[in-house]
């Protein structure tokens, strides 16, 4: 009798824990914060499960993110991606467009069979608000990688940032794959301020220092040549129509992608703290 009466206050004690534990954590499992924007819509990423992936010797970001139009708030697409963050690349777990049956595969297929996709400029929004927000798994893939070489892909040009062994210039050295565009550059990161040289110069040509907005990351950049005269210095904002740095009071001037958007690479994925 003992042993019924027993059974039966752990099995209500287990439905009670159930009832009023593992659905209130079900409320709180998902954390959908605005962490990229567009010109019509912005673009949500679940805080709460964002963590590492180990696939093959490597480790991924697991990332789940939806689109929500800005005026029927209603959720247009839905993602669950694993990042590599270092190498700008992507592939899709799950992909669910509003009223359409959703696409899934495991991680195996995933990383193995599926195509890889370069990351977009809102990914790349995403990634440097991960790195804004949780430093900690940024280092964590970062150190398990254990990378050579950053690959930043921008307008079907891939840029590469390894550490630059010439001794002229900066310590880092960015070159794009058809080796027509590049520079060197160091990186304080007590001041957040990237120092830039001319490929195999060693006096620095201009420097560039950016700064977060209220809600985007990196939004804001200013821009210091040694030549004062120079007409792209000042400030600048980042368009989210173009994704282009734009000069605050005089849209006609803007910072080349390539200079800008590689440099953040580098940001988002801390290397200054892990590239071999």
């Amino acid at each position: 009798m003992y042993k019924k009466w027993l059974y039966g206050v752990v099995v209500w004690v287990l439905c009670m824990t159930c009832l009023f534990g593992s659905c209130v954590a079900a409320e709180q499992k998902e954390n959908w914060v605005e962490y990229a924007r567009g010109t019509r819509d912005v673009f949500h990423v679940d805080t709460n499960s964002l963590h590492a992936t180990e696939y093959n010797g490597r480790k991924y970001l697991d990332m789940r993110s939806k689109m929500v139009n800005f005026n029927s708030k209603k959720t247009l697409f839905e993602w669950h991606q694993l990042i590599d963050i270092a190498q700008g690349k992507m592939t899709t777990l799950y992909f669910k467009q509003r009223n359409k049956k959703p696409y899934q595969a495991d991680v195996a297929t995933a990383l193995t069979v599926n195509s890889h996709d370069d990351v977009d400029d809102i990914v790349e929004n995403m990634l440097e608000n991960v790195a804004r927000y949780n430093p900690e798994l940024v280092d964590e893939i970062m150190s398990y990688n254990h990378d050579t070489s950053l690959r930043s892909p921008i307008g079907g040009v891939a840029y590469y940032i390894t550490r630059n062994t010439s001794g002229v210039g900066g310590a880092y050295k960015l070159l794009s794959e058809d080796g027509l565009n590049g520079l060197t550059f160091d990186y304080r990161p007590e001041s957040n301020l990237f120092v830039l040289y001319n490929l195999n110069e060693s006096t620095p040509y201009s420097s560039q220092r950016y700064s977060h907005g209220k809600i985007m990351p990196n939004d804001y950049m200013v821009r210091n040549s040694t030549d004062m005269d120079d007409k792209w210095n000042g400030n600048y904002q980042r368009n989210y129509g173009t994704r282009v740095f734009e000069k605050v009071g005089d849209t006609g001037y803007t910072i080349y992608k390539w200079e800008t958007d590689a440099l953040l690479t580098f940001l988002r994925t801390r290397a200054w703290l892990h590239l071999q």
